[in-house]
């Protein structure tokens, strides 16, 4: 199965808009844990950046700015 995860800059005046936003894709395995891929996706976490969504085929985990689950 193939998740994606994206963050997103803490500093919205960024001067480059290819810096606004990092975006990676990796092949899992299919019975790997939702929560194991939190952890991975959070420990992955670029610094100055926060971590915005989770995407797998079976879930989708957003985050807003203070690091609060949205929905999940």
């Amino acid at each position: 199965m193939k998740a994606k995860v994206t963050w997103r800059n803490k500093n919205p005046f960024c001067p480059r808009w290819e810096d606004l936003g990092r975006v990676s894709e990796a092949e899992i395995a299919d019975d790997m844990e939702i929560e194991t891929i939190i952890r991975y996706a959070k420990e992955a976490t670029p610094d100055g950046f926060w971590l915005h969504t989770i995407e797998t085929p079976y879930h989708t985990v957003t985050y807003n700015y203070n690091g609060d689950l949205v929905n999940g």
